[in-house]
């Protein structure tokens, strides 16, 4: 029995990111922190250098959890 699927491609899945887009926001975020003069958390900084390296190596989708 043919069962299709509940998510036909990646991008309508909610149960997944697109790593381009998080790399983005993250970096926006980041460069306008430091455009403000606010200190940017290690964390963030740490995430997107994550989040750059996965997309170097072609990671296109990310979970959410």
């Amino acid at each position: 029995m043919y069962r299709p699927d509940a998510y036909p491609t990646n991008d309508k899945d909610p149960r997944l990111e697109n790593v381009r887009d998080k790399l983005t926001n993250l970096r926006t975020l980041i460069d306008d922190a430091e455009w403000n003069g606010k200190p940017v958390d290690t964390a963030l900084q740490d995430k997107a250098k994550r989040l750059t390296q996965m997309a170097s190596e072609g990671t296109l989708w990310t979970p959410r959890f």
